[in-house]
């Protein structure tokens, strides 16, 4: 029986460590974006200057820095100075979710999908 909790720990172990949560960022204001900054609060990723309807795609892998918690993302947007919380992870495992991040003049809507 403990075979069998080994096993399924090391087969959770290995998907949370190759899932991955995927970004894709719209600049939909008039302005350059300066900077983006994601955070899951204890990882993050910084995206520099998107132009005027560009959209930029990434990756964020959490680390070992990231406990075992329940938790959001948090967007930042400069030089705006606008933020939001979004999504959800459980026990500190990266979701396989891709969120469309569409920023405006005035607000930051976010559309996510599970894979």
């Amino acid at each position: 029986m403990n075979n069998i909790k080994y096993i399924t720990s090391i087969i959770l172990l290995c998907y949370a460590c190759q899932a991955k949560t995927s970004f894709s960022v719209k600049n939909n204001t008039s302005k350059l974006i300066d900077s983006i900054k994601i955070t899951n609060g204890y990882d993050s990723l910084t995206i520099k200057k998107i132009e005027k309807n560009e959209i930029k795609n990434f990756n964020f892998q959490f680390t070992e820095l990231t406990p075992n918690y329940d938790g959001t993302f948090r967007v930042d947007v400069y030089p705006q100075k606008k933020s939001t919380t979004f999504g959800y992870y459980t026990n500190g495992i990266q979701p396989d979710t891709h969120f469309f991040i569409d920023i405006t003049e005035k607000t930051i809507s976010i559309e996510e999908k599970i894979r």
